[in-house]
């Protein structure tokens, strides 16, 4: 059997110890200060939410790089392959430059004398490379709520966003708008700018309480004229729930303006043209029409239909579905039933995944077809063979959906 290599060795770590991820990453950068005299220097825009992180994330990370800056940009989780969490001005680290990067986690874990979980091990890894690199700046994304993420180690960020709140991993942050908020309200720290995306009054007051307290400034990104001459500007990713995440981001390049940094009004314009996300109503095929888009919570899934009936009025579509079984799945399908000609489901390659036939199941009882197929692969093909003149959609988890992405991209080669 062929050996693992480094970084499927970080991917096969632990997704989550008792040690909260801020104490575990904070032990590892001491240490690595400790034995190299590392320490992270980046000015970095800190990123948080339960939905539009990515996006956001990734029009931020476009900008600053039209703008001319070196920008590096690390988020999770991955579509296709792990490399693409790291990169420098849009350009991902290579595997073999990730696998130095993996052993070297490694090594700092032992000489710390710590089993670091999968994210703390992934996040040295990233802010290595981000500084190896010589960035000039860098857009972080939180892995999972905030206050005890390991990416929240890093120190204060020059502006802190937060994205829409929802309810996703309530196991772990709360199981109320509110206790959500707080988790992620950790990530604001005295000396930061705030930028809050359009948040749910509950966790709104959370989170200007949160800014008050800490004594910085914040700026709500619905309430702001972030887009005032920019409505027709075009933007590189589609959809309209794009439009709050441009909108957030548009609120953070007026915030940098404050403080100091050169963004040039053409310069940003081009640069929201030219972000890009895969997965993020991206097609991957044309006739038949194959669309994916990561909506993987209700939240997200109501953003999805929302731009499915802008973009195609009238329109129903054929739906492929995978989902994790702590979503609340029948509720995202019933968002859905007013479009769907059908829906069909796959289990995701994930512990965590509803079986596809009990989804299937869930489905059918509402007076819609469903068809489970068996993997990913067996679904895409069939959807390849649907009539010319369909749309499909396929939406649900990440695992999923990477799935189908790394699929369509070997067809393709």
């Amino acid at each position: 059997m062929k050996k693992a290599d480094a970084v499927t060795r970080v991917e096969n770590s632990k997704r989550l110890y008792k040690e909260p991820g801020v104490r575990m990453m904070g032990e590892l950068l001491a240490e690595k200060n400790r034995a190299e005299g590392f320490s992270w220097k980046i000015p970095f825009i800190h990123l948080a939410g339960t939905n539009g992180k990515g996006s956001t994330a990734a029009f931020l990370a476009s900008v600053l790089k039209a703008c001319g800056y070196r920008v590096g940009l690390f988020t999770s989780p991955h579509l296709v392959d792990f490399t693409e969490r790291m990169q420098v001005n849009g350009v991902p680290v290579t595997r073999e430059h990730a696998c130095k990067l993996a052993e070297q986690a490694f090594a700092t874990a032992r000489a710390a004398g710590i089993e670091a979980g999968m994210f703390d091990y992934c996040t040295l890894m990233g802010v290595s490379y981000l500084e190896e690199q010589q960035c000039e700046i860098a857009v972080i994304e939180a892995g999972m709520g905030g206050r005890l993420d390991a990416t929240n180690a890093l120190g204060t960020p020059i502006v802190t966003v937060i994205t829409p709140i929802g309810f996703d991993h309530t196991q772990q942050l709360g199981t109320t708008l509110a206790e959500i908020a707080g988790e992620k309200a950790g990530i604001i720290k005295a000396g930061t700018h705030v930028v809050l995306a359009s948040q749910e009054r509950e966790a709104q007051e959370i989170l200007t309480a949160a800014c008050q307290e800490k004594g910085v400034p914040y700026v709500l990104a619905g309430e702001t004229d972030a887009f005032s001459g920019r409505t027709a500007w075009k933007l590189g990713l589609p959809g309209e729930y794009q439009k709050e995440n441009a909108a957030t981001a548009l609120a953070v390049v007026d915030v940098l303006r404050q403080i100091g940094w050169d963004l040039p009004e053409d310069l940003v314009e081009r640069g929201m043209a030219e972000a890009r996300w895969p997965g993020r109503l991206e097609q991957v095929w044309e006739k038949p029409e194959i669309i994916l888009d990561g909506a993987h919570n209700i939240h997200g899934v109501r953003a999805l239909r929302k731009s499915l009936e802008a973009l195609y009025p009238g329109k129903k579509f054929h739906f492929l579905m995978g989902v994790l079984a702590d979503k609340d799945y029948e509720e995202m399908v019933e968002e859905m039933l007013p479009l769907a000609e059908r829906i069909d489901t796959v289990t995701p390659e994930s512990s965590r995944a509803l079986q596809g036939e009990e989804l299937a199941e869930v489905i059918r009882k509402k007076g819609i077809a469903s068809h489970c197929y068996n993997h990913a692969e067996e679904a895409f093909t069939a959807m390849r063979q649907a009539p010319r003149e369909e749309t499909i959609c396929v939406f649900g988890s990440l695992y999923f959906i990477g799935a189908i992405e790394e699929i369509c991209n070997n067809l393709k080669q």
